[in-house]
């Protein structure tokens, strides 16, 4: 049908026009030749292309489950292990000893820092942190505690009978003095314990926090653990827990440095802090 005869024949439609019988044929015939061109067509597409689609879609599937199923199966693996931690942890009771704050002693005190509260501070963070992994935990001190004294805390800890008590303390001396050193038990059954928590301690602190680890020592060593006493050198009162247990100084309040770490990093002491029980725990008898 030529061009003038189709445009006669969509124009006497248009117009609701009557169209002579030929130009009802050629139209007829125009539109079953267009719908004869677009079936085959669409059978030409899908027999060149479906196969294409086909297999690029198994190909992006294929591609798809690989990447995903590892995945899938490592986070499963993930949280296996973390509900078994956690079932495990739930067996291990730990004692935080925030150092200080009874009947009204605050410890050293530097920068408008009281180590008192420094203390508790820590504690608290490495409670939750402790608590989130499944332990049991329990604090000698959960604010100032006017009414007991070091005795009291030994004879709380004792009566949790937890696995280890922690204290936690600040240290102090002159304003070059810097880094991290805790104290061990000796005298008692748990003297190895003591000294392997302890070693725990401080080089996870040290590791996070950047300080230097100065070492650990014995609870009755002159300058560090001891103080003096009537009788010489007194031992600490965490001879008296039955625990294991090691006392940290975190680090030196009175040094400008380490007390800007204690204000501005208190969850990283309290983290590395658990993390030393954790690996405490992951090998006891080592």
């Amino acid at each position: 049908m030529s061009i003038r005869s189709g445009l006669l024949a969509f124009l006497c439609l248009l117009l609701f026009a009557g169209c002579t019988p030929q130009e009802e044929a050629d139209l007829k015939a125009a539109a079953e030749q267009a719908r004869q061109t677009a079936v085959a067509r669409g059978k030409e597409y899908l027999a060149t292309e479906a196969p294409r689609v086909k297999e690029t879609a198994l190909a992006e599937g294929k591609k798809a489950v690989g990447t995903a199923v590892p995945q899938i199966k490592g986070t499963a693996a993930a949280a296996v292990g973390t509900a078994a931690a956690r079932a495990r942890n739930s067996l291990r009771k730990v004692v935080l000893d925030p150092g200080h704050g009874w009947q009204g002693e605050s410890g050293a005190s530097y920068f408008d820092l009281k180590e008192k509260d420094v203390n508790l501070k820590i504690a608290l963070l490495t409670q939750q942190i402790l608590e989130r992994d499944g332990y049991r935990v329990a604090l000698t001190r959960t604010a100032d505690d006017p009414d007991h004294d070091l005795a009291y805390a030994a004879q709380f800890a004792n009566a949790q009978k937890p696995d280890i008590v922690i204290s936690i303390h600040a240290n102090a001396a002159d304003a070059s003095a810097s880094g991290t050193e805790a104290c061990h038990t000796v005298g008692k059954r748990t003297d190895e314990q003591s000294k392997r928590l302890a070693k725990l301690l401080t080089g996870s602190i040290a590791a996070r926090l950047g300080l230097q680890e100065i070492g650990i020592f014995p609870e009755n060593s002159p300058g560090k653990c001891a103080r003096t006493a009537s009788t010489g050198w007194a031992k600490l009162y965490i001879h008296d827990m039955d625990a294991p247990t090691a006392l940290i100084e975190t680090a030196f309040l009175s040094n400008r440095g380490d007390a800007k770490l204690l204000t501005d990093r208190p969850g990283d002491f309290a983290q590395a802090i658990a993390e030393a029980i954790e690996r405490y725990f992951e090998s006891p008898g080592k």
